[in-house]
């Protein structure tokens, strides 16, 4: 851009050469740059989280069928997924190379508050901390009580992304460990731990880069955190963590990721509900030392159980986008979700959000769904304690 507003280089005194019009179109140029300056495409992506656990669990065929839908390329054939059909329809592969990887708190454990309302086994994400340091027992054997063996069924899920093509992991946490919240669930509840939190997700994340073998380009502390809903006992996992207190978590978890030779790991914030969560979350955010440690935005696109619609919000996208402007910062819409079964939604809100709010990433929330539209396939999560883990079709 800068070398056409300057008029230097051979292809611009070509051009001028035998048209002089060009530079009042140029300048029309630099001014649509200035005023719409070009994004970086990242890609499209999904989360993991229970669609990963369940799919991960299953037996390995059907799991690479998944694996090969969702992130693969080229064609499937229908008959792969959904076996005894007669019709030889074949899909098209989603080609998609984002992952979120869902970092649980899920200890199953003795002193832990289990959920009478949990959505299920799929939805129990297993934490990797399953005790606090101090439990008799965890300090003298040198790992803080960390346990890599852990959620093994997700990360078989992930790295079979990983080998179809994913190139950015991002980590996200849905809640801390159960026994970082007052009400000793993941459940539900507000965060007492702040600084064990942020060290725990920085040594996730190191356990992910160096024993994994991923590509984590972030890690995403928060997910609706300033939503009124995370009440022990919810039906799935959250936490309330209100933007005084995200603030000094984010600080500290830029720090523990710098410790542990992470600096190019990004801090992405704060994975509100709405658009105008976000732009409330992070007006209070940018004021203070966490501006510094974030490198980019995310942002929910739901508005209750509709997604967000610039007809009834008009110029909110926007809103948002300027905000991430002015900072300099990349935007992801980190999470979709709806359960039109004609697809129109769906390409709607693509479309406003690349138009309005112009993210470098767009992703799904989950592709596969246990018996609830709310994904692009309903199936039914059979769980190992109703014999051979499976995913169904209807």
């Amino acid at each position: 851009a800068a070398a056409v507003a300057n008029g230097t280089g051979s292809h611009r005194d070509a051009i001028f050469a035998g048209d002089e019009s060009f530079e009042e179109g140029s300048i029309r140029s630099v001014e649509a740059l200035l005023r719409y300056p070009p994004v970086l495409w990242e890609g499209w992506g999904c989360s993991l989280a229970w669609q990963g656990k369940a799919v991960g669990a299953a037996p390995l065929k059907q799991a690479e069928a998944w694996a090969d839908l969702f992130f693969g390329h080229g064609e499937l054939p229908m008959q792969v997924l959904w076996p005894g059909q007669s019709d030889d329809a074949r899909i098209a592969c989603l080609g998609l190379n984002i992952v979120r990887y869902n970092i649980g708190g899920v200890g199953c454990c003795p002193g832990e508050q289990r959920s009478h309302r949990s959505r299920g086994w799929h939805a129990e994400i297993q934490g990797f901390q399953p005790y606090p340091p101090e439990a008799p027992g965890r300090a003298s054997n040198g790992n803080a009580g960390f346990d890599w063996e852990r959620d093994i069924e997700q990360r078989h899920f992930l790295s079979m992304a990983v080998e179809r093509g994913v190139d950015r992991v991002e980590l996200f946490s849905n809640a801390p460990m159960w026994w970082m919240t007052d009400a000793k669930s993941s459940f539900g509840g507000r965060l007492t731990r702040a600084d064990d939190f942020a060290a725990y997700l920085a040594e996730v994340a190191a356990q992910a880069r160096s024993s994994w073998n991923v590509p984590v380009v972030s890690v995403s502390p928060f997910n609706e955190p300033s939503a009124q809903w995370w009440r022990y006992p919810h039906d799935q996992e959250g936490c309330t963590i209100p933007p005084s207190q995200q603030s000094g978590i984010i600080v500290k978890l830029r720090g523990e990721l710098d410790s542990r030779g992470l600096n190019d790991v990004a801090v992405a914030v704060s994975d509100e509900n709405t658009p105008v969560s976000a732009i409330k979350s992070w007006q209070e955010l940018r004021l203070g030392a966490a501006r510094g440690c974030v490198a980019r935005l995310n942002v929910h696109g739901y508005d209750g159980l509709e997604p967000w619609s610039e007809k009834k919000h008009p110029g909110i996208r926007a809103q948002l986008r300027r905000l991430a402007q002015v900072e300099a910062l990349p935007t992801w819409m980190s999470e979709y979700g709806g359960s039109s079964k004609h697809g129109l939604d769906l390409a709607q809100s693509i479309l406003e959000d690349i138009h309005y709010l112009r993210p470098c990433a767009w992703c799904y929330w989950q592709l596969l769904e246990h018996h609830c539209s709310w994904g692009l396939v309903e199936a039914e999560f059979v769980g190992p304690s109703d014999g051979v883990a499976d995913v169904k079709l209807p």
